[in-house]
């Protein structure tokens, strides 16, 4: 999805396509965290997945243009850094909220 969603923002434009994957993302967050059985939060994972490939694609793309071309080496490493950390981050957030409160709470707030 990641390279589909790059397409996309070809076609209509980054600020449209990063408007629609950040609004699929939030709606799906919140569909997870209002199931209600395991199908419907498969299913929600599943777009909410959609959507975070089209952030964050959309967020790269978007990230490299705005700076020349001699400090892409930079941006790129910044990118996988906080990528890094982010995926590091997560869960641990994730699973200190869910041990401390109700599970839904990851996708609500986060």
């Amino acid at each position: 999805m990641i390279i589909i969603w790059a397409k996309l923002s070809d076609i209509f434009g980054r600020k449209y396509t990063a408007i629609a994957t950040v609004l699929i993302f939030t709606a799906f967050s919140g569909a997870c965290g209002a199931a209600q059985t395991m199908n419907q939060m498969i299913i929600s994972r599943v777009f909410q997945g959609i959507g975070a490939a089209g952030c964050w694609s959309v967020a790269l793309t978007i990230g490299y243009e705005m700076v020349p071309k001699h400090r892409h080496p930079i941006q790129g490493a910044q990118f996988m850094v906080s990528g890094a950390l982010g995926s590091l981050a997560g869960p641990l957030i994730g699973g200190g909220t869910s041990q401390n409160g109700q599970w839904r709470w990851a996708f609500i707030f986060w």
